[in-house]
């Protein structure tokens, strides 16, 4: 006789899964003292922390700017730290190369004095570098790039021979406009025109990739996706630096529904540098999950006119959707298997004695 499984037997499997999970759980308690003993125990460790890494300014031959930067110490020993000066090379697409000074013939890492050039600094403490970037006078007029990297060493090596784990050299990069009346020039572009470079590995990146390409079908020429991806909504201004020197645009969005503003964004400090494209991104953290809104874009970025935009969009939840239609096919799928297995199959008619007969 065959058994057809039935409630009893999923009530008692939800019920062993319960005991495990309770068991699992009070267990817990007891290993929390052996981790904590051993995150008592760890080696020597350097880390340090800079800020800012980038800043930009539009100075005239012969003219000084004092920049303020400050490196705080972390890990669990003392350091000694190191002010170096460099010049930074620009390399396309693959970012700045820092080499010594004096190698370019205009050296603007020789610009920079950094106080104090060295000093000591203890886990948790924070140190405030002065930082003069000072034009020579017969400077011509355009874009250079200097740079100070801050480099730190234990102050006294361990005497058990463990081997420190060195946080590398952090770098701050400046980005010097010299000249009277530098002209900027930018425009907006297709979201699907910015470069993309997938940052990580594993799965967190093929979820990214499936986000950007999806962003490239239905965003387009406009600032948002056709349907939003949900809360928050995204607002995305791509632009590109079409001028010979950098810019730093300050973005302003507008969000109307019937001729009723409901939220104003603004973005501003973000750097980008001739040549380069950059999507710009802003979020509505609380927007509605359902609606149709009207939105204005400004961009201010230092040329003789602002760029303008207006779009709309239609908010619905997109993945929220998704999530309820594969439920309901799961739910669907699952209540007709078990349909099938609680209905016995019926006998067939065996030919013979007992069967019809036939004309």
């Amino acid at each position: 006789m065959r058994h057809w499984p039935g409630p009893i037997s999923f009530l008692t499997r939800l019920s062993w899964a319960i005991a495990v999970a309770a068991l699992v759980f009070a267990s817990s308690p007891a290993s929390a003292p052996a981790s904590a003993a051993a995150a008592g125990d760890q080696p020597p460790t350097l880390s340090l922390g800079l800020a800012p890494v980038k800043t930009a300014f539009d100075l005239v031959a012969g003219e000084s700017r004092i920049i303020a930067a400050t490196v705080n110490g972390g890990g669990n020993i003392d350091l000694q730290v190191q002010v170096l000066y460099r010049d930074a090379l620009r390399r396309g697409q693959q970012g700045f190369e820092y080499v010594e000074p004096g190698r370019e013939f205009w050296s603007a890492g020789s610009w920079l004095t950094v106080t104090p050039a060295e000093f000591g600094l203890s886990p948790g403490q924070r140190q405030t570098l002065r930082t003069v970037v000072t034009v020579p006078p017969d400077t011509p007029d355009g874009e250079y790039y200097a740079a100070f990297l801050v480099s730190a060493s234990p102050t006294v090596a361990p005497a058990d021979g463990t081997t420190v784990q060195v946080a590398g050299r952090l770098t701050s990069l400046i980005i010097l406009a010299v000249g009277e009346g530098i002209p900027r020039e930018a425009r907006l572009i297709a979201y699907g025109d910015v470069p993309w470079a997938p940052q990580g590995s594993g799965l967190g990146v093929v979820g990214k990739r499936a986000a950007h390409l999806w962003r490239c079908l239905t965003i387009d020429d406009r600032n948002v996706a056709v349907f939003a991806e949900g809360r928050p909504l995204r607002v995305f201004v791509p632009l590109e630096n079409t001028g010979k020197t950098y810019i730093q645009p300050r973005v302003t969005v507008t969000i109307s529904q019937d001729d009723l503003v409901r939220r104003v964004l603004v973005l501003e400090g973000e750097i980008i540098l001739s040549g380069e494209r950059r999507a710009l991104e802003l979020a509505w953290t609380d927007a509605p999950l359902l609606g149709r809104f009207d939105l204005e874009v400004r961009v201010d970025y230092g040329g003789s006119e602002p760029l303008i935009a207006a779009r709309r969009v239609t908010v619905f939840p997109v993945k929220g959707a998704m999530g309820i239609v594969a439920m309901a096919f799961g739910v669907g799928y699952l209540t007709a298997r078990w349909g099938r297995r609680r209905t016995p199959s019926r006998p067939v008619a065996a030919s013979g004695r007992g069967a019809a007969p036939g004309r």
